[in-house]
């Protein structure tokens, strides 16, 4: 009796058993995919969402010139014979221009939340699965903040030809933060917002002016 009653037992317990360790064998592979796959995809995650904030700034910047006019930032000085002697910069007019576009740039940049949907496909590594397959969605915390600068550069346009251009460019520091994961990239763009064809003698007089 005493013997059937030990075997009625073990019959009982040996479905538990199995369902325990089928439990530990899936719990054990999914920290191991874990491990394995999370550095990749929180690399694809990281390139995507800094797409989305590269364009947004990108387009703010843009918008942001288009609200302007630009033909006043640079004054071309002739002497009396008629040859340019100076090139002037109205330094009033850039400082704003650069606290607008910063200003515009940092907002596209203010801290939110993105979602990333990367294809299970991307994650083994084959061409040929690269983009096929569900999507796993994963959050993406960004905050930036950006700066501008506005530079005049001087280029041959040939003979007896210069080309003066103010080029606008926007430096920006983005922080990515997904699970367990963080990292900073930088981004820059940059744009031409006066030009000026000089035809003769580059003057040797530039001078940045509070008009």
């Amino acid at each position: 009796m005493r013997r059937r009653r030990r075997m009625y037992r073990r019959s009982r317990l040996r479905p538990w058993l199995c369902l325990l360790l089928i439990i530990a064998a899936v719990w054990l592979l999914l920290v191991w995919a874990d491990a394995r796959l999370r550095p990749q995809l929180h690399a694809l995650a990281a390139m995507q969402a800094l797409q989305v904030e590269e364009h947004a700034m990108n387009d703010a910047v843009l918008r942001a010139l288009g609200d302007g006019q630009y033909d006043t930032l640079v004054t071309v000085v002739q002497n009396d014979a008629g040859r340019v002697s100076s090139i002037q910069t109205d330094a009033l007019q850039i400082n704003v221009l650069k606290g607008r576009i910063s200003e515009a740039a940092c907002g596209a940049l203010a801290a939110h939340t993105l979602t990333a949907a990367i294809p299970i496909g991307s994650l083994t590594g084959l061409d040929i699965l690269a983009g096929r397959g569900f999507a796993l969605h994963v959050p993406v915390r960004t905050a930036g903040y950006a700066v501008s600068d506005v530079q005049s550069v001087f280029s041959d346009a040939g003979v007896n030809q210069t080309v003066h251009r103010l080029m606008l460019t926007v430096h920006a520091e983005v922080c990515l933060s997904m699970a367990k994961t963080q990292k900073t990239e930088t981004l820059a763009y940059e744009v031409c917002i006066a030009e000026t064809v000089i035809v003769g003698e580059v003057p040797q007089f530039y001078a940045n002016t509070g008009k």
